[in-house]
């Protein structure tokens, strides 16, 4: 296999870190920026289909409510009666029946202008009666005529029929030779049906809006598409605009294409296709069930695209010149690295080879002298280290003898017998217990085999076979057996014995560990037949008494116990009574002879009994003539129990009944205490058992010979790992020697210790455990053994630890918290007046955190904050504190410094550090900080006094524009703590949704429609009720609060238009948007998301006044961010308070709005003062000269409105009309609003 050279390696390695991060990043952004550019394309174009379809379906409802209007008219209504009358003598009386049509057509005419190419007036009957086209049409029935099968005759009849309004489908009418749609609208004089008022839609009005290329450049175009006689009919526009809409009678597959038979199929949707001129295009296409047609729009993939297709060329070349560029230096730089490199490994091969002698010589770069350097360093160090391991080895190797000398003496010494046996079970090692257990010497027994000289004739066979299976590794490692002594006797030995086995694993030998046995099997022997004696179901004590009772010859045998708590009472344990057991009982020794028993020892009443005991009643019911009782004594003397028997009859003394019943007196005491003791003991080991806390017990030399479970449960270490182990194996090496020389000298001197430690446990865990220790002593006052009671107390210690932890620093930056901050508050205080110099109180907070964790999540949050904390505490000098005291919020404490700008610098310096980005989880993110800082003793108020003073200089930091440090200073400072004061209790306000919308109505004075509505914000107060804006917005103004209650208005004003929709309600909402918050950076964005969560609204209901004045701040950028709402979202703009401002007309040439709104002050006096009407006059003029749309605010009378109606204003507002009012009112007012009559009049006149 080739292997390749360091240079060629570098080079390709180079190049893959250097090109392929390049290339896939590049393709990755060129991608994204593809997709995102042909998705916002997709979007603009959307916009403008829905803007068109809003406005087409606008334009048709406009029709329909004019038409409405038109059939109330008093004027609709006479002429429909005068025609109808004049109707049946049309032929005979025909100049008249003409010149009545003329009349009523001059009076219908101005109605054309309200969008219609045609008016028609038709009788109950079907028939018409008057057009204004003076087509064919005229004078037929719609019902049985020639055009009985068209839409006018459809909507006619429908119209007659329902008594409602009627719309037709956008088909082909013959008289009018093009296409058409009718509204047909009952005509009722108090109920009766006069007629019907038809109307002609002017198709002209839609042709303008579909052909309008607003926003689609110059490929851009448009075109509406229905059916007529399953034909599709495209709309084109007329050469003359005052004749009908001619129709293109062609194929649509020619004309449009795939996405109009979509729309026609009632689908909506975008594509790229190809259109008719084989052009590839973007299309939007949408059906409109108003007109029952189809509607598309598109541009040429070249024009939208063009700006894409640039990008990308200038992309790829740039790319190319990239790479060309990167490859060149890798080739120069892996040469440059890669010679030196090749010098150094020759010269390194001829050392691997012996030649040590030889040193590299340091030269080329910096790196390759370093290493030819090191190199010689490390030749050094081999030869050293040579050395050192030789001195390592023989140090090792007399620890090993050393070693083996201790563990020889160990082996010696040993209280157990160890025996060494090899492969032909000859003795090779025969330590000092073994000579004392068997009476050989070593020098007696070393060669020979066991079955030699201790194993008895009778077991050899047996202990053979042990031995095989021993040697083989098949078993016999314990075993008991009979063995011989040098003197000849026959002892009992057990044995543990273990295979001995070199590296490999070969058995070279055997070892057996031996203990002498015997009078520990004679004693289990004994313990056996006493245990045989009380064997069986038969409690022992019913033993005792039946068999003293038979062997007697007496009626009545009892044992009973003295009660141990009461010493006056005793309870029966066994009572044989003629012939039987007897159930026991408890009985008074006061006054019967187990009294004097219990006092005086054996006592023997051989008659009279009852005579002697008159008090004892039990005596009677027994009719005891004679008594015989015994005490049961325990083995300090005391007497616990009475052992007696009574009989009918007179009882001689005879020596052996004494010796039975003081025999059976021992037994039966020595039973009552193993009783007793039993008891004691499975008490006690239910408790070694059962206790939680672990325990210990060990010999008297510390060896340990038991352990409970809860010992095993804390250390790990089951019972058998440490039975005959020193305790020190829990050691953790935590406590040094004193501590157990102390320890030691306690229990020595008290007989128990007390305290805390730290040992191991099996897995290696250090715990904390609290221990007990106590001496239990034999009888000569010398130490038995040591008990130990320990518990784990390491969740003890380290809640300790946290809660102490906890009580001086902040959990999550381990920065010291307010407790701590206070008590170094006071010593930073106690030393600025010992060393006379300044100390500085700094407030810090950082900015736009919030969004951070609204975006992040907390855990990111956190993490900054941990950042935070770190870059403070590096910055600043060990001597000072930082303090987090909650949230995004800290404190610093300069002390020890001698001017104001040296705590300037040092502010600067924390400034600078906390603006730097940061990198959490792959997120890189920017924030910056506020801050204020005062100085001690030029200010020389008490600590909180300090730090009220330098947050409320933190606050005027953000007022000044945020990132930036602010000196406190009183006199300024209060106003702005006041201003703070009031922010604070606006936004508290706010958040607990004390903020609503009131909503006052705009109307059309001349056609008394209510076209829209003006949302006001109020503050409805739980104590103070309803609070104007003006005593609340201004403190508002120019912060995070005024955007944040401007995006709740608009979010509001939207869902409260959805909600408007599905009542049926069609009103626009317009809002009012400071120039604070036009200007904020997401402002678009904000307004395209709220937009986008209401897609069933269409975005020309919504509508932002700007006050007039505001715009002055930047009048350019403002421009522009108006335009893309207009232009891309469809929203409509009003300059409000117009007139007020400076630069009038240049707002009007400059900014894109719709609509002029004239300041109320004007309107107010404009009847009275010639300057205020001249001033409306002039923006009304304006307005006209702009083609702006114009209302007026502040219409309080119909005076008022009269006069703007003369003066060329129909739209207006104010308290004349209504006041502001909630939402859920707006429904009622609209059903019960009427429009001054000398308004409605105003048209006809």
């Amino acid at each position: 296999m080739k292997v390749w050279t360091i240079n060629r390696q570098i080079l390709i390695w180079m190049l893959m870190v250097a090109v392929l991060p390049v290339v896939l990043l590049t393709a990755y952004y060129l991608y994204s920026y593809d997709d995102n550019f042909k998705k916002q394309t997709f979007r603009n174009l959307s916009h403008i289909a829905d803007n068109k379809t809003y406005q087409m379906d606008e334009h048709i409802r406009e029709r329909i409510r004019d038409g409405q209007f038109a059939a109330q008219l008093p004027s609709t209504k006479n002429a429909l009666k005068k025609l109808l009358l004049a109707f049946p003598e049309r032929f005979s009386q025909q100049d008249e029946f003409l010149q009545l049509q003329q009349r009523y057509s001059k009076n219908l005419q101005y109605l054309l202008e309200m969008g219609y190419y045609d008016i028609f007036l038709i009788s109950p009957a079907a028939d018409i009666v008057l057009t204004l086209a003076h087509e064919a049409d005229l004078y037929t029935n719609l019902s049985d005529g020639p055009y009985a099968s068209t839409e006018l005759a459809a909507v006619v009849g429908a119209a007659l029929a329902l008594q409602e309004p009627a719309l037709s489908a956008f088909v082909y009418y013959p008289p009018s030779k093009g296409l058409a749609a009718f509204i047909a609208v009952p005509v009722l004089d108090k109920g009766v049906l006069l007629g019907v008022i038809a109307f002609q839609i002017d198709i002209f009005g839609l042709q303008a809006i579909v052909e309008s290329k607003i926003g689609l450049g110059k490929t851009g175009e448009s075109n509406i598409v229905t059916i007529h006689n399953q034909r599709p009919l495209l709309v084109i526009r007329p050469v003359v605009p005052t004749t009908p809409i001619k129709l293109q009678m062609q194929p649509l597959a020619f004309r449009i294409g795939w996405p109009m038979q979509q729309a026609l199929e009632g689908n909506s949707g975008q594509v790229v296709t190809v259109d008719h001129k084989g052009q590839e295009v973007l299309t939007i296409y949408r059906y409109l069930p108003f007109l029952h047609a189809g509607f598309v729009v598109k541009v040429d993939s070249d024009e939208a695209l063009q700006e894409l297709n640039s990008f990308w060329i200038v992309s790829l070349s740039v790319l190319f010149l990239i790479l060309t560029l990167v490859v060149i230096i890798a080739y120069y730089l892996s040469r440059f690295i890669a010679q030196p490199i090749s010098a150094l490994t020759t010269l390194s091969t001829a050392i691997a080879a012996g030649k040590h002698e030889l040193q590299l010589k340091p030269e080329g770069s910096y790196e390759t002298k370093q290493l030819a350097t090191s190199f010689n360093l490390m030749l050094q160090q081999v030869q050293h280290e040579r050395v050192m391991l030789e001195q390592r080895v023989q140090k090792r190797t007399f620890e090993l003898v050393r070693q083996e000398q201790h563990l020889a003496l160990y082996r010696d010494q040993s209280p157990i017998a160890t025996i060494e046996w090899d492969v032909h079970c000859r003795v090779i090692y025969w330590n000092k217990a073994a000579e004392e257990i068997f009476g050989y010497t070593v020098a007696e027994v070393e060669g020979l085999t066991f079955l030699d000289f201790m194993i008895p004739e009778q077991v050899k066979a047996e202990a053979s076979d042990v031995w095989e299976r021993l040697i083989s590794d098949r078993g016999g490692t314990y075993n008991i057996n009979e063995n011989l002594t040098k003197d000849n006797r026959v002892i009992t030995c057990e044995w543990h014995n273990s295979l001995l086995k070199d590296a490999s694993g070969a058995v070279i030998g055997v070892t057996s560990q031996v203990l002498d046995v015997t009078e520990r099997q004679r004693m289990a022997a004994v313990l056996k037949t006493l245990a045989e004696s009380g064997r069986g179901e038969e409690n022992l004590f019913n033993i005792i008494v039946r068999q003293l009772a038979v062997s007697q010859g007496v009626r009545y045998a009892l044992v009973s116990q003295v009660d141990p708590e009461n010493p006056v009472d005793a309870r029966t344990l066994a009572v044989w009574a003629n012939g039987d057991f007897m159930e026991n009982f408890t009985y008074s020794l006061k006054g019967t002879p187990c009294e004097n028993v219990t006092q005086q020892g054996a006592c023997l009443y051989s008659e009279h009994v009852q005579e002697l005991f008159p008090e004892d009643q039990l005596l009677v019911d027994m009719q005891a003539v004679c008594y015989f009782g015994v005490p049961l004594t325990s083995v300090d003397g005391q007497t616990v129990g009475i052992l007696a028997i009574l009989n009918d009859q007179v009882m001689a003394k005879h020596p052996s009944t004494s010796q039975l019943l003081a025999s059976l007196a021992v037994r039966a005491a020595n039973e009552l205490e193993r009783q007793q003791a039993a008891e004691k003991l499975q008490f006690a080991a239910r408790i070694f058992h059962e206790t939680h806390e672990g325990i210990t017990l060990t010999d008297a030399k510390g060896i340990i010979v038991d352990v409970n479970p809860s010992f095993c449960k804390i250390t790990g270490y089951s019972r058998e790992e440490v039975i005959g182990k020193n305790p020190n194996i829990l050691s953790s090496g935590q406590q040094n020697k004193r501590f157990y020389r102390d320890m030691w000298g306690s229990l020595a001197e008290t007989g128990h210790w007390q305290g805390e430690l730290w040992n191991r446990k099996k897995t290696g865990e250090v715990y904390a455990q609290l221990m007990t220790i106590s001496v239990l002593l034999d009888a000569d006052n010398k130490p038995m053994n040591y008990v130990g009671l320990f518990s784990d107390i390491t969740i003890a210690k380290q809640q300790q630890k946290s809660l102490e932890l906890m009580a001086h620093y902040d959990v999550l930056t381990g920065l010291p918290n307010r407790s701590l901050f206070a008590d170094r508050f006071s010593q930073a205080i106690a030393l600025s007046k010992r060393n006379k110099s300044l100390l500085a109180v700094c407030f810090i907070d950082l900015d736009e955190f919030k969004p951070v964790n609204d975006a992040y999540g907390h855990d990111i949050g956190d993490k900054v904050l941990v950042e935070v904390a770190v870059r403070i505490k590096e910055v600043i000098r060990e001597q000072d504190t930082v303090s987090r005291i909650g949230g995004d919020e800290f404190t610093l404490l300069l002390g020890d410094v001698h001017s104001v700008e040296q705590c300037k610098q040092a502010m600067r310096r924390v400034h600078q550090v906390i603006a730097q980005d940061y990198n959490i989880e792959g997120q890189v993110l920017t924030i910056a900080a506020s801050s204020g800082m005062t100085i001690y003793p030029l200010d020389s108020a008490d600590p909180d006094t300090l730090i009220r003073h330098a947050d409320s200089a933190m606050y005027q930091a953000k007022l000044a524009g945020r990132n930036r440090y602010h000196l406190f200073d009183a006199s300024s400072d209060k106003r702005v703590l006041e201003h703070h004061l009031q922010l604070n209790m606006i936004a508290e306000a706010f958040d607990r949704n004390e903020f609503c919308l009131y909503y006052q109505p705009k109307v059309n004075m001349l056609t008394g429609k209510v076209f829209g509505v003006e949302a006001l914000i109020r503050w409805i107060h739980p104590e103070n009720g309803l609070i104007p804006p003006l005593d609340f917005l201004p403190y508002i103004e120019g912060s995070d609060l005024e955007i944040r209650v401007g995006n709740w208005v608009m979010q509001e004003a939207l869902q409260q238009l959805d909600n408007w929709r599905s009542q049926g309600v069609f009103l626009e909402v317009s809002v009012n948007i400071s120039a604070f918050h036009l200007q904020w950076p997401d402002f678009y964005k904000q307004v395209d998301a709220a937009l986008a969560r209401h897609p069933k609204i269409s975005s020309q209901l919504l509508q932002f006044e700007i006050l007039e004045s505001s715009v002055l701040s930047d009048i350019t950028l403002i421009s522009d961010i108006i335009k893309h709402c207009r232009e891309l979202l469809g929203v409509r703009v009003a300059l409000d308070d117009f007139g007020t401002g400076y630069s009038s007309l240049t707002h009007l040439r400059r900014l894109s709005a719709d609509t002029i709104k004239i300041d109320q002050s004007f309107i107010r006096d404009m009847l009275e003062d010639p300057e205020d009407y001249a001033i409306v006059e002039g923006v009304i003029g304006l307005a006209k000269a702009f083609r702006r749309d114009v209302i007026a605010e502040g219409v309080e009378t119909k005076e008022h409105g009269l006069m703007l109606m003369k003066m060329g204003c129909a739209q207006a507002q104010g308290y004349g009309i209504a006041r502001p009012m909630p939402a859920k009112n707006i429904q009622n007012w609209l059903d019960e609003y009427r429009s001054f009559e000398e308004w409605s009049d105003f048209i006809e006149s």
